[in-house]
């Protein structure tokens, strides 16, 4: 991807997390996984897509955050503000 993409990307990534009020630390935990993940492997399709797995996977991680322990979002609203993805996709 050109840095013109990757900011692109950014920037889908940084309204994704202010329409899910997302913390800091899994904001940026999610996304220094998908830059890892990126750079080993071939992310093909809507980049959202996999920022949106990156950032569930953070959820889970840190949800010492949260409250009683649970992921501070629902999979359906990330699946929503994700451009929309589809479970099945998802999974």
């Amino acid at each position: 991807m050109s840095n013109k993409d990757d900011e692109s990307v950014e920037m889908l990534y940084s309204k994704l997390c202010l329409d899910l009020n997302m913390d800091m630390e899994t904001k940026l935990d999610a996304w220094r996984s998908y830059e890892h993940i990126r750079k080993h492997y071939v992310l093909e399709d809507d980049q959202l897509h996999w920022l949106a797995v990156s950032l569930y996977v953070s959820c889970r991680r840190y949800k010492h955050l949260t409250i009683n322990g649970n992921n501070p979002i629902s999979i359906s609203r990330l699946l929503k503000s994700a451009n929309h993805l589809e479970l099945i996709v998802f999974f």
